[in-house]
């Protein structure tokens, strides 16, 4: 078998598909991975670009046949499955971890919205292009805290506000 051959092919996934198989528990980091690493500002901007349906990048992945050929751990927040791993993920893993954790809403730190200016009923300007916003939280009396609205569907709504988390 010659090089070309047994080179590397290019596969479409949608990020449907990647969900399925992050939660399904086939997709593992190996442990020379660095940890999770993108801010808010880096979340949001890929988030936007979900939402514009334009292209995430690539992601690279190694097939696994058989046991895995490196220590492994799951996507951050992603359940421990008993399914069988067939995939080390290489590269791609700032992206598929912002997507998963921002559909799930655990992110400790923030809680991230789909703004849709039409449905914006409240005091401020509505206007503006469909975007991504991330709310933070802070500490409070020893407390997680967030705006009050932001923990009711009904208030976020009127502000034009959906959650991203399922």
């Amino acid at each position: 078998m010659n090089i070309m051959q047994q080179s590397s092919k290019a596969q479409d996934r949608t990020l449907g598909a990647w969900f399925h198989q992050i939660d399904q528990g086939s997709v593992k980091l190996p442990r020379f991975q660095r940890f999770e690493a993108w801010d808010r500002g880096r979340i949001t901007r890929f988030l936007n670009t979900i939402i514009s349906n334009l292209p995430v990048g690539v992601a690279l992945v190694l097939e696994v046949a058989g046991p895995e050929k490196f220590v492994s751990r799951y996507i951050r927040t992603a359940e421990r499955t008993s399914g069988t791993v067939t995939q080390n993920l290489l590269d791609g893993q700032q992206r598929l971890t912002a997507f998963w954790r921002a559909v799930h809403g655990n992110y400790e730190w923030e809680t991230y919205f789909v703004y849709v200016p039409q449905f914006d009923r409240s005091n401020e300007a509505a206007g503006g292009e469909v975007e991504v916003r991330c709310v933070p939280r802070w500490i409070n009396k020893s407390k997680l805290r967030m705006p009050r609205w932001a923990e009711e569907s009904p208030k976020c709504f009127e502000r034009g506000l959906i959650p991203t988390r399922n």
